[in-house]
């Protein structure tokens, strides 16, 4: 097991890892499942409550570290390197956890409070510190962050792909599948290129249809995030400019998720617009370990 975290604005990840830092494995909380609360309602004079559904609660990530260091002075600027390190006012940074079977996963949050370093001669002294750490994550799921794509009929000529590495490609016959393979649902982000002047995604796993009527033109396209909380539609123009797009999209459309497996994923519009294309690319996401 290994832990590492990424601050805001930076370029990778600092390692949790001896000399300097000594992750307590004992010590871990909130790596498992998140907890839920059952929402429920009630009428008048009812006894007991009717339940509605069972929601996941943001999740709170714990665990303790020892800093090692040559001598005192050594120590004091490990200290304070720690500190702004996980400067709770730094925002939302990411944590990234390897598991003792290899896989990697990661979960955005911020570190409340900062680092706590107790008192006491069984957790200092002049070149061993004791540091408690504790994030506060909104979204209480763990995620893959190697992102995940695949291409929804056929592309446009010209078609650059508008990826950052790393991701993996999928790919299957017939409806192309989107394997999530955590356990899970995946929000997903999709990206249409024109030209085509209504647009319409479907899940035939789940019987989900993202639908929207946003007239594109060659060079132009539309991409729509589907992760609660921050869904969003943008246009962006063959300039490169961006325009909020959110009211060109159904009031009743889906919002497309990927159960956890294979989801059959098609894309009507090229049926009637053989010159539009569809990317959607997602994360896998883990209730935890």
């Amino acid at each position: 097991m290994r832990l590492a975290w990424t601050p805001v604005g930076a370029t990778a990840p600092t390692l949790l890892t001896p000399p300097s830092y000594w992750v307590q494995d004992d010590s871990l909380e909130g790596f498992d499942i998140s907890p839920t609360s059952l929402a429920t309602v009630r009428g008048p004079h009812q006894r007991g409550a009717t339940p509605v559904e069972t929601v996941w609660d943001e999740r709170t990530v714990g665990f303790d570290m020892k800093l090692v260091a040559a001598d005192k002075d050594a120590m004091a600027q490990l200290m304070r390197a720690t500190s702004r390190l996980f400067s709770p006012g730094l925002g939302m940074g990411t944590l990234h956890w390897t598991r003792d079977d290899g896989l990697v996963l990661a979960i955005r949050g911020s570190c409340s409070g900062g680092p706590v370093y107790p008192a006491g001669s069984r957790n200092r002294s002049h070149t061993r510190q004791l540091c408690q750490l504790t994030f506060q994550c909104p979204d209480p799921f763990w995620y893959d962050p190697v992102e995940k794509v695949v291409q929804v009929g056929e592309a446009a000529t010209g078609w650059q792909l508008p990826f950052t590495v790393p991701f993996a490609l999928g790919t299957g016959a017939g409806a192309p599948l989107a394997t999530n393979a955590g356990d899970a649902d995946a929000p997903v982000s999709i990206e249409i290129r024109g030209p085509c002047t209504t647009q319409e995604v479907r899940n035939e796993t789940t019987g989900e249809t993202f639908r929207a009527a946003a007239a594109l033109a060659t060079g132009e396209s539309l991409i729509v995030a589907t992760g609660y909380g921050r869904r969003s539609a943008t246009r962006i123009t063959v300039g490169g400019g961006q325009a909020d797009a959110l009211g060109e999209i159904d009031l009743l459309t889906d919002w497309i998720r990927l159960v956890p497996g294979d989801n059959a994923l098609t894309f009507p519009t090229a049926e009637t617009a053989p010159g539009a294309a569809c990317i959607v690319s997602w994360f896998d996401q883990y209730i935890g370990g």
